[in-house]
């Protein structure tokens, strides 16, 4: 429903990879001009998936989805309309259709972009604890040319899909929860054929479906506003998702951790002994094992689960 600057005309002096465009779409629920934005992004992404990356700010305190980051890309790019969507910082199409969608129009502009490859790279991982709804994002920055590239490295915390109604419309996509730490970002300036380090704490809001929170990450020159890179958005769902529990009850504390990446299941024991016991949705036991203290691995197929081992107990979901 997921960094970085304006070297890309010298492509003859860098390596370079294929880019993602970042699409950011300015709206809000009472627009009905917005349908027709809404529709021309999600055609975007359903024609050219990967080489596209949205994030929908949604502008005016009225607006249920509104934040103050919002407000604060609006000025960047001088917004004053809506809709308006920003292709790459640089590209930009004012109006909309409160019934057709508006990709005829989008794509001329995505096609300018897309054939301008991108000198960075992100490889992106990180933990979520989701008893306490936070985490932290680790992000590694590669810059790919022979000079140095400079400007802001910005993440978006957006939610990919979540039912509302509005206008004619049922859902709201790939809109802006939060951005990490700020909608300013972190400078940084990365000689060629070096990388760069970045962690950033995140929080997931209790009203949010966690299995559909994304990350949109990009760096960008301010000077030009030009986004350098992008990267398709990475799902919350692909980080690996930490389980901690203690039973108070006892002096000798047992403690059970629980990770999750992808389909597999790791149970971290100490001070237990029992029996783990899985269930699926429908009650039925589909895994007992007898386990003491260490480490045990399991993979489960995608679908929502729940375990049991002594005094503990809980759900485990695997969306992937």
């Amino acid at each position: 429903m997921k960094k970085l600057i304006a070297i890309c005309a010298i492509i003859g002096s860098m390596e370079a990879i294929q880019r993602t465009v970042l699409v950011e779409k300015f709206t809000a629920t009472w627009c009905s001009p917005c349908v027709g934005a809404a529709m021309g992004v999600r055609d975007l992404k359903n024609y050219h998936k990967d080489t596209v990356t949205i994030i929908s700010y949604h502008l005016y305190a009225t607006d249920p989805f509104f934040r103050f980051e919002s407000y604060h890309r609006a000025e960047y790019y001088g917004v004053s309309y809506i809709p308006h969507v920003w292709f790459d910082g640089v590209l930009d199409y004012l109006g909309g259709s409160s019934s057709s969608s508006m990709y005829p129009y989008y794509k001329p502009l995505y096609n300018q972009r897309k054939v301008i490859d991108q000198p960075i790279k992100f490889i992106c991982s990180g933990t979520y604890y989701p008893s306490t709804r936070n985490g932290t994002l680790n992000i590694q920055v590669q810059n790919l040319s022979s000079i140095t590239v400079s400007g802001y490295l910005r993440i978006a915390e957006v939610i990919l899909d979540t039912p509302y109604q509005w206008q004619n419309q049922t859902h709201l996509e790939w809109v802006m929860r939060d951005m990490l730490q700020t909608s300013q970002g972190t400078y940084y300036s990365i000689p060629g054929g070096s990388s760069i380090n970045h962690s950033e704490n995140f929080s997931v809001l209790s009203e949010d479906n966690e299995h559909q929170i994304a990350f949109v990450v990009f760096f960008q020159n301010d000077n030009n506003k030009e986004v350098i890179g992008a990267r398709p958005e990475f799902e919350l769902d692909s980080l690996i998702w930490v389980y901690v529990e203690e039973n108070k009850n006892k002096d000798e504390k047992p403690f059970l951790k629980i990770e999750i990446q992808g389909k597999n299941v790791e149970f971290n024991l100490k001070n237990i002994s029992g029996d783990l016991k899985i269930y699926d949705i429908s009650g039925r036991n589909i895994f007992s094992k007898y386990l003491s203290s260490g480490t045990f691995k399991l993979n489960l197929e995608k679908g929502i689960y729940f375990y049991k081992i002594n005094d503990f107990k809980g759900k485990i979901v695997i969306s992937r």
